[in-house]
Order: C-alpha cells, then sequence, then structure tokens
C-alpha cells in the first residue's frame, strides 16, 4: 500500500531475485539444438533462459538472431531481441524489431509497451504515443494499465500535450491494483494530486 508522503531510498530501489544462470539449462538446450538446430523455439528459449541473467543480455541477443535465421517471421523472436537490445542500450536496433514484431502480431501486449519505451529513449515522442495508445487499446489488467498510463503521461506531457491528459487518469484511486508496478502506480497518485 502506499504512503502520503515523500518517497525515501528504499521506496526507489526494489531488488528482484532474479533465476540464478543454470549451466544446466543451457547445456539441455544446447543438446535439444544440437539434434534440432532448425528449431527456431529452441533458440527462443535459449535466449530467455541467458537474459535470466542480467549480464548475458548480449547472448541472448545472439540467440535469438540465430532462432530467427531459421524463421525470419517469428514474432517473440524479434520482440524478445527487440527488449534485449534495450537493454544494451542499441534502440535503434530495437524499435526495428519490436515494429517488425507488432506487425507480425499485433495483439502482443509486451511488444507494444517496449516498442513505445525503445521510441521514447529515442525522443521520438510522436512514435512513442503511437504504441502507448495501441498498448493502451489492448490492455486488461489494471497493474499493467497503471505501467502504461506513466509512460503515456511522460510521452504528452514531453510533446507539451497537457490538455490530451484528460481522462488518462481516471481509473487511478488509492486501490486501484498496481501488482509490482509500486512506483508507476505512485507518480500516477502524484500527477492527478493525491500524494505530494
Amino acid at each position: 500500500e502506499y504512503k502520503d508522503s515523500f518517497s525515501t531510498y528504499d521506496d526507489q530501489v526494489r531488488l528482484y531475485p532474479m533465476a540464478p544462470y543454470s549451466d544446466k539449462e543451457v547445456a539441455d538446450l544446447d543438446a535439444q539444438i544440437a539434434d534440432n538446430p532448425n528449431d527456431a523455439e529452441l533458440y527462443l528459449k535459449k535466449g530467455i533462459a541467458l537474459s535470466r541473467a542480467s549480464l548475458h543480455h548480449q547472448e541472448a541477443i545472439n540467440e535469438f538472431s540465430r532462432g530467427l535465421s531459421h524463421n525470419p517471421f517469428h514474432a517473440m523472436l524479434y520482440r524478445w531481441r527487440g527488449h534485449k537490445y534495450i537493454n544494451v542500450r542499441q534502440f535503434e536496433q530495437a524499435r526495428a524489431d519490436l515494429e517488425l514484431s507488432s506487425r507480425i502480431d499485433p495483439s502482443n501486449w509486451d511488444t507494444w509497451y517496449h516498442l513505445g519505451l525503445a521510441s521514447y529513449l529515442l525522443h521520438d515522442f510522436a512514435r512513442a504515443e503511437l504504441a502507448y495508445r495501441e498498448c493502451l487499446r489492448i490492455t486488461k489488467a489494471d497493474d499493467s494499465r497503471v505501467a502504461i498510463t506513466d509512460w503515456m503521461w511522460m510521452t504528452l506531457m514531453r510533446q507539451g500535450k497537457a490538455d490530451q491528459t484528460s481522462g488518462l487518469l481516471d481509473f487511478v484511486t488509492p486501490q486501484t491494483a498496481y501488482g509490482d508496478n509500486l512506483a508507476y502506480f505512485r507518480r500516477l497518485l502524484m500527477y492527478k494530486g493525491l500524494i505530494r
């Protein structure tokens, strides 16, 4: 639950336990890939396994790329590689992958979310807004709506469109279910004037 006060260091920094990097898991996937080298799904699984450890983003990108060499129309490989490109600050590459993913599978919430983020980080706020609007359109749960609404708010404000934020926060109350998105939720409460 939120507190009506200024944030502390502990409010700002939340360390989530990472799933440990498992050599066995990757070794098992390597064995499966050796038996089925054309199976793009195996490269997707290996990339995800590698990306669980925060220092293995580039290795994950390499595996997603290998998977795409076997299936160049695999939306989830583009979605995951785009996400990892954001992690290594290659925002143009991220946006290119996420654009492709959104065209292959326009129903994926994470694709639109990260496409908006890549555009935002490139300071292309108009394109970020388009992605966030689509993400909001397909958002079902309040905790996801909390996250995307914060990004949409910041994107509109960066473009000087404060007048278009009207109604964006209507769903926000102190009881809104925010899930793991406490920082986003607190900012929405601040935008709405419910906390300082």
